[in-house]
């Protein structure tokens, strides 16, 4: 291969300088420096110049240019003076210094004069340095000398006799005298070395030393003009712009018939005008300040569109990057982010340059294939780069698109920038986060099996998702697949249609080996709950996803809590939207399937508030039943049914609309025998609410339902239809707070007061301890058994109430019984004949005061009572029975028989009369 294949594709790096002859041509600059120049040569002097423009549309470059065309006029002088290059320093003194150097080749030596403090090497007469020396040295030699004396003094008359002899002593003596006057000299002879090595100059610091170097250049210029170019003013910070602008008035440009100068200072009017305002105030009033600053002010026009997109190509070119040209959406980005600026364009070209060459580098199709967006997005990094941090964080940690991030991101004026930005450049991606990251993992480019995966899922070619992920799996490699699996959707999360559509391939293949694909599959299941968090996801793709593979007990155990609970909100929140009729938008038998899972025992205990979540979903969903859709069908009605009354959960939140769905039920004129069925099962929940529930009926469906009941039972006259009524009526009676309960009551009453209604029936549906209880509990129930059995004592003898009723209540019974002799001899052989002494006295009168009109069939029953109630007690009452037996005797052979059968067997009661009776 040849070596120059190797090469990488040349490019260019872009000049950040001026703008060329050509360049400022293009946008009709040269007019504009043109026309200055012409003022400038004409007026008079000094004039200053306002040329106002934001910062990098070419202001540089026509005071340049400016500076060129005066060239050619002998009379003129021109000097550019870059002001921000000495923010830190005078502006005046290094003013002066640039001016004597620049124009005068640096004759007058203001770098020495004016600069910085100097130390500069200089020999001294010896008149300077005793002066010098004796000035400076005086004070210190006296102190140091005196120091000394006195510590010799001490050493010499107290420290040494102590330890020394006389020769000895008088030997220090002669050293110290000695060292003494030997350091002395020293001291003095180093300090005049010292003074004549070098010489301090200082600055000037005065305005008066200022303007005196500044008018002696002045006269230098003879009768030509000065043009000064004062560059960059407004990137000073406000201190320094006001203390410039003053030195300009006061010291450089003040009017004076000697100074021969004509002031240009370009700059950013705005910027200018924030800096007057903070050193000032917001109030103060810099338009005024910059009249009477400025002789002339003029304005850059704004460049046309057209000419910046030539610029903007032409720039883009002088890359020599092939895929830069010919691209007008990317031009475009470039040229509305920087209007009428053409450094920054440059600036930003050079940065694109730079991303350019990573995605090129590292292979990101995505990226190459759509530069445009990969512009704006460095668009914002360039201009907003406080707002991109949060952005770029926000994408590559979430997920979100774009537009989504600014509007999380940044609700301000900065934030309204960059939104407005974004809609008037057309550029558009899904895959946004490779944009901000610029960057492919490993993983991703050796995992060759994870493009055909996915197109495979995408395409929901289940078959071939299943053979992919079997090869992947006997790899080895489904642990590192799924890792990989997941940071794509992650950068792809805003592709929602393809990721539920990967989503909905897995959970189809869940249906093998469930337990182990969901622990392979478990952590891509979880990411996808929170990817896929909307309820209309789950409504529109309702037949494709096998929920049974997702609502089990394998998958509460493999997927992370947190997660799974996003999954069962979002399928709750799925099941209780309605369409704009009103109707579930999900099919009923899918939603009825669906509650049906989720009331699983493996997934009731794990979700949280189940009652809340799931009875919400339910009393919405139940609320849209369209019944009309229902009742033709029973099959389809015993399932919805069973769903209402049966499926988990039944709570406050869903027995209102299972009621009222219930009534609105059997009220239907369709629904026929259906009825008694339905009214069953409704029965069994009655009772579960009223076991399991503090409930207030108060709720219009309890009252609508008891009306509907209390009206069927007044309708029907079968007494069979009424007991199953009666059921239900019972229970609706159990509910706290039922409006309707005083009515209910009453149907009950007549229920078992009614002696049509067999007393067979009623045991049938009224429990004895339930009777019991509504006598021990209800007046209106004992008295209704008092008043049937005053005709009929069936139910006070089937129930065994005799020890529920006092003998007043008895007595009445049996009182009222005299004239139904059949049921009164019931009643009292149930009661064996025992009866409180008061009721047996006038029974047993009152029987054998009607004993002639007992009939044959039960009349030796009668007698047989009246012996049982012991009429031997009662002598005077023997008489009575006897002649009235003998009366009876008249009417016949069956009486007859009777009484001799009788008599017989009592003769002590028929003492006298026993043959008479017997014959």
């Amino acid at each position: 291969m040849n070596s120059e294949e190797n090469k990488p594709p040349k490019f260019n790096i872009l000049k950040d300088e001026p703008l060329t002859e050509n360049e400022m041509d293009r946008f009709e600059y040269s007019d504009i420096a043109e026309e200055l120049a012409n003022i400038i040569q004409n007026v008079k002097t000094p004039f200053t110049i306002g040329l106002y423009g934001k910062w990098g549309c070419g202001k540089t470059s026509i005071c340049k240019l400016i500076e060129k065309n005066l060239k050619k006029d002998d009379k003129f002088k021109t000097f550019y003076f870059d002001v921000w290059k000495y923010e830190n320093d005078s502006f005046r003194r290094q003013f002066l210094i640039e001016l004597d150097e620049k124009l005068f080749e640096g004759k007058s030596k203001y770098r020495e004069k004016l600069n910085q403090s100097l130390t500069i090497p200089k020999t001294l007469s010896l008149k300077e340095n005793i002066r010098i020396i004796w000035d400076d040295i005086l004070l210190k030699v006296f102190i140091i000398l005196s120091v000394l004396t006195i510590a010799l003094i001490f050493i010499k008359n107290i420290i040494i006799p102590y330890i020394a002899s006389v020769e000895l002593m008088n030997l220090f003596k002669r050293i110290i005298d000695l060292g003494l006057i030997f350091n002395i000299f020293n001291f003095i002879l180093n300090s005049v070395k010292l003074y004549q090595g070098s010489i301090q100059i200082n600055k000037v610091d005065s305005a008066e030393g200022f303007e005196h170097y500044y008018e002696e250049q002045l006269k230098k210029l003879v009768d030509k003009k000065l043009l000064i170019i004062i560059d960059n003013l407004d990137r000073l910070t406000s201190e320094k712009v006001v203390s410039v602008l003053s030195d300009i008035k006061t010291f450089l440009a003040k009017s004076d018939d000697d100074n021969n100068t004509v002031f240009i200072i370009p700059c950013d009017n705005e910027s200018l005008s924030h800096h007057l305002c903070n050193i000032y105030d917001e109030n103060f009033d810099v338009d005024e300040f910059l009249r009477k600053f400025f002789n002339l002010t003029f304005k850059i026009p704004k460049l046309l569109d057209i000419e910046l997109d030539d610029y903007t190509s032409m720039k883009l070119k002088e890359t020599g990057i092939l895929e830069f040209q010919n691209d007008y959406s990317l031009s475009f980005v470039i040229t509305q982010a920087f209007r009428d600026n053409p450094r920054e364009i440059i600036q930003f070209i050079n940065s694109l340059v730079g991303s350019f060459l990573l995605a090129r580098g590292r292979g990101l199709s995505d990226v190459l294939d759509n530069l445009a967006f990969l512009a704006k997005i460095l668009v914002i990094r360039q201009k907003w780069p406080v707002s991109y941090a949060k952005i770029e964080n926000e994408i590559l940690r979430t997920g979100i698109d774009l537009d989504s991030a600014v509007r999380k991101t940044s609700n301000n004026e900065e934030g309204n920038k960059i939104k407005d930005f974004l809609n008037i450049t057309p550029a558009k991606t899904n895959n946004y986060d490779i944009f901000f990251s610029l960057h492919k993992s490993k993983q991703e480019k050796e995992f060759l099996e994870l493009d055909s995966f996915l197109l495979s899922a995408i395409e929901k070619r289940f078959s071939d998702v299943e053979l992919i992920y079997k090869k992947i799996k006997g790899n080895g490699n489904i642990v590192e697949f799924n890792r990989i699996l997941n940071d794509y959707i992650n950068k792809n999360k805003n592709k929602k249609e393809q990721i539920l559509n990967i989503f909905v391939s897995i959970v189809k293949i869940l249906s093998i080996d469930r337990a182990e694909r969901l622990s392979d599959f478990k952590d891509f299941l979880s990411y996808g709950f929170t990817i896929l968090n909307d309820p209309n996801i789950y409504i529109k793709w309702i037949n494709d996803i096998n929920f049974a593979n997702l609502l089990n007990d394998d998958a509460v155990k493999f997927i992370q809590k947190e997660f799974y609970d996003i999954f069962i909100e979002n399928i709750c929140n799925a099941l209780r939207s309605e369409t704009e009729k009103g109707q579930p938008t999900i099919d009923i038998y899918k939603g009825m399937e669906l509650f049906h899972l989720l009331g699983t025992d493996s997934i009731w205990g794990n979700i949280n508030n189940p009652n809340d979540i799931l009875s919400q979903a339910k009393s919405k969903f139940i609320h849209s039943i369209n019944i009309e859709e229902v009742v033709v069908n029973k099959k389809q009605l015993d399932s919805v049914i069973n769903f209402i009354l049966s499926e988990r959960p039944i709570s406050m939140w869903s027995i209102p609309p299972s009621i009222s769905k219930i009534n609105e039920i059997i009220t239907h004129n369709a629904i026929g025998e259906n009825i008694w069925k339905i009214l069953d099962n409704t029965r069994l929940f009655l009772d579960k609410i009223e076991r399991s529930y503090s409930f207030d009926s108060s709720n219009i469906s309890i009252q609508d339902i008891s009306n509907t009941i209390i009206a069927k039972y007044n309708q029907v006259q079968n007494w069979s239809e009424k007991s199953n009524l009666i059921k239900f009526i019972f229970s609706l009676k159990k509910i706290k707070g039922n409006p309707l309960r005083d009515q209910l009551n009453s149907l009950v009453v007549n229920f078992i007061s009614n002696t049509d209604n067999p007393c067979e029936n009623i045991y049938t549906n009224i429990p004895k301890k339930t009777m019991i209880k509504m006598i021990e509990t209800e007046m209106m129930y004992k008295n209704a058994i008092i008043n049937r059995s005053k005709t009929l004592p069936d139910i006070f003898i089937k129930y065994d109430l005799a020890n529920s009723f006092n003998e007043q209540e008895r007595d009445s019974i049996i009182r009222a019984l005299m004239s139904n002799q059949r049921e009164l001899l019931t009643l009292l052989e149930y009661l064996n004949f025992n009866l409180p002494e008061v009721s047996i006295e006038w029974l047993v009168k009152a029987m054998v005061d009607i004993i002639n009109m007992v009939p044959l069939e039960f009349f030796a029953k009668w007698i047989n009572a009246i012996k049982e109630l012991k009429i031997d007690n009662y002598p005077a009452l023997i008489e009575s029975f006897r002649l009235n037996l003998q009366q009876v005797k008249q009417k016949g052979d069956g009486f007859n028989d009777v009484i001799t059968n009788f008599a017989s067997r009592n003769r002590k009661l028929f003492e006298g009369i026993i043959d008479e009776l017997t014959k």
